[in-house]
């Protein structure tokens, strides 16, 4: 979504939500949050060896603790700037999941 209409899409998938009538999602249990955290520690050591920067992870006990409100992603370091192919090939290379 382009940032000029980040706000709008927010507003536009709330209301669908809402209007969907979807049980409160089930908090992740401790394990699972552990293993995306060694998943994200693995994706970002594959990001910078493509050559980024990624910022350094939180620990394992913020990581946790924030994963509802604010969790860590490496590629959250990733620029904005890269096309779409460059985006992909990425994707291919170092997946997320």
């Amino acid at each position: 979504v382009p940032p000029e209409q980040s706000a709008m899409a927010g507003a536009v998938l709330d209301a669908c939500e809402e209007g969907l009538h979807l049980p409160a999602p089930v908090p992740a249990p401790r394990a699972v949050k552990e293993e995306i955290y060694q998943r994200m520690i693995e994706v970002k050591a594959c990001l910078e060896e493509q050559g980024y920067a990624v910022a350094d992870p939180p620990s394992l006990e913020t990581f946790t603790e924030s994963w509802d409100t604010d969790p860590w992603n490496p590629y959250d370091s990733i620029p904005l700037s890269l096309n779409q192919d460059e985006w992909l090939q990425l994707q291919v290379v170092c997946p997320q999941r």
